[in-house]
C-alpha cells in the first residue's frame, strides 16, 4: 500500500528498545515488566495479536476471536505469576492446532513477533518464547536437544523458516497493521470476532 520504499535488510531477532520481557502463551501476553519506549506496550500487543490472527486466517487455523482483558477479567497462569493482556480465543489444544499443518502452525507461532518486527521495526524481548513452546507441545518436540527433530518436521532450519515468516509479515504488513489499528481503537476489555477480522482484511 505504499507504506515502504524498500525492504529492510534481513536481521536476526533483536530486542525492542527499553524492553524487558513479554511472554506469550498461545497468543496471551504477559504484562510483567514489559514496555517499549518507542511504541508502547499496547501497540506491540495489538500488532502481535494481529499477526497471529492474519496468519491463522491465511493458514486455515480456527479461532473464535481476538480478545483483550482488564485486570479483573484477565486469565492468570503459572500459579498466578502471569496475567494475560490479550489472546486469540482458540479453544483448541496445541496438538489440534499443529498436527494438521505443522509448517503453517509454526508460521502462526512466529507470526506475532514477526509482525512486530515488520510493522514496528522492533519487538518485545522473549515475545515468542511461549508461542514456540505451544508449537513444540503440539508437535511432540518438547524434549531437550530437539532442534534436529523440529527441523525435520519443518523441512528446513529454524532460522531459515524465521526469515520466510518475516518476509511473509513484511509482505502482509498492511493487512496486519489494518487489524492492529482496529484492535487499538477498542476500549479494554474488548473482543473482535474472527468474522470481523476477515471483514477488515476484505476492506
Amino acid at each position: 500500500m505504499g507504506r515502504r520504499s524498500g525492504r529492510r535488510p534481513r536481521e536476526r531477532l533483536s530486542p525492542a528498545r527499553n524492553a524487558h520481557t513479554l511472554v506469550t502463551v498461545a497468543g496471551q501476553e504477559d504484562l510483567i515488566e514489559s514496555d517499549c519506549a518507542t511504541h508502547g506496550l499496547e501497540r506491540h500487543v495489538c500488532v502481535h495479536e494481529a499477526g497471529h490472527a492474519v496468519a491463522a486466517i491465511d493458514h486455515g487455523i480456527d479461532f473464535r476471536a481476538v480478545v483483550s482483558y482488564d485486570d479483573a477479567s484477565a486469565p492468570r497462569f503459572m500459579d498466578g505469576l502471569y496475567q494475560a493482556a490479550a489472546a486469540l480465543d482458540m479453544s483448541r489444544t496445541p496438538q489440534e492446532v499443529v498436527e494438521p499443518d505443522p509448517r503453517g502452525a509454526f508460521r502462526f507461532a512466529l507470526a506475532g513477533v514477526a509482525a512486530e518486527r515488520a510493522v514496528l521495526g522492533d519487538y518485545i524481548l522473549q515475545g515468542w518464547d511461549q508461542d514456540f513452546r505451544f508449537w513444540r507441545s503440539g508437535s511432540g518436540t518438547t524434549h531437550e536437544n530437539a532442534q534436529e527433530a523440529i527441523e525435520a518436521i519443518l523441512g528446513k532450519g529454524i532460522m531459515e523458516f524465521w526469515e520466510e515468516t518475516y518476509e511473509w509479515a513484511e509482505e502482509n504488513a498492511a493487512r496486519i497493521e489494518a487489524v492492529a489499528d482496529v484492535l487499538g481503537q477498542q476500549e479494554t476489555p474488548w473482543e473482535i470476532l474472527r468474522e470481523q477480522v476477515e471483514a477488515i482484511l476484505r476492506d
